[in-house]
């Protein structure tokens, strides 16, 4: 995810994460969520949590007028066959 948003503000598209990666460290420190969990006494146990039956998900925002970009820059970089929505 960390280079999908790296290409999207490198040509200067809106994006932001949200859900429960939006609370995570890791997502602050990589720069794909905007909000520090330490500063705003966010819980990390939201993010990876034993309550969880599934491994955590990030779920990133992009402008809607240039999401196909980012989408078309995935598929050229990974792969169609490597790519999901």
């Amino acid at each position: 995810m960390f280079s999908i948003v790296r290409y999207a503000r490198g040509q200067s598209i809106l994006c932001q994460g949200w859900g429960s990666a939006a609370n995570s460290a890791v997502c602050y420190i990589l720069g794909i969520t905007s909000i520090d969990p330490e500063a705003n006494n966010l819980l990390f146990e939201r993010f990876v949590s034993q309550e969880r039956d599934e491994p955590p998900d990030i779920d990133v925002d992009f402008e809607h007028e240039r999401c196909e970009e980012v989408i078309q820059w995935i598929y050229r970089t990974y792969g169609h066959d490597k790519a999901a929505l």
